[in-house]
């Protein structure tokens, strides 16, 4: 993750349909990572439109991992047609956001909420709005936990929502704009 951070001006702008950045396999499953870990990098994977390729066999894998690495809307937002990898916005608390344009979810955006800081001994609790995000759209959202698919609705862009988010973990939220 820190590499990609490190060179995401560079890596951005190359990748699309057909031209994709590869993060390397995802390693969800395999003995030593948590569950939040397997989270983090299956969503990140997804935000960033990379390759979903496993180094584990779906066979023999824990079914808390299974399920992560399975998430309906996670790998929607992985293979969304517009292809447009997620690009860092700036940190609320010490929790890094990334934001991902979508064509699918009515034109709507994924975000992404990490909290990978190294005193990461407590979940964070964040309170923002959409327009902190860069969204500005008039009108009701609908907002979908990725990885649970819990909806909840928002009435415009200034109306504030929390966000909690466990020690290394991520919550991915996909926005979508009612038409």
């Amino acid at each position: 993750m820190s590499q990609y951070e490190a060179h995401r001006k560079t890596l951005i702008p190359v990748a699309g349909p057909g031209h994709w950045n590869d993060l390397d396999m995802l390693l969800g499953g395999n003995f030593g990572l948590s569950l939040d870990e397997t989270r983090v990098q299956m969503g990140m994977w997804a935000m960033h439109a990379t390759p979903l390729i496993l180094s584990v066999d779906l066979a023999t894998m824990p079914p808390d991992h299974k399920e992560v690495l399975q998430a309906e809307l996670v790998i929607r937002v992985n293979q969304d047609k517009l292809g447009k990898p997620a690009d860092q916005l700036d940190p609320i608390a010490g929790i890094k956001i990334w934001k991902r344009s979508l064509a699918d979810f009515n034109g709507g955006w994924a975000l992404a909420f990490l909290h990978l800081s190294d005193d990461a001994g407590f979940p964070q609790r964040i309170i923002l709005n959409l327009k902190n995000t860069g969204i500005s759209d008039e009108g009701l959202f609908k907002l979908t936990d990725a990885f649970t698919g819990t909806d909840f609705i928002i009435t415009n862009a200034t109306e504030p929502f929390e966000v909690h988010v466990n020690p290394s973990g991520i919550v991915m939220l996909i926005v979508q704009p009612f038409s």
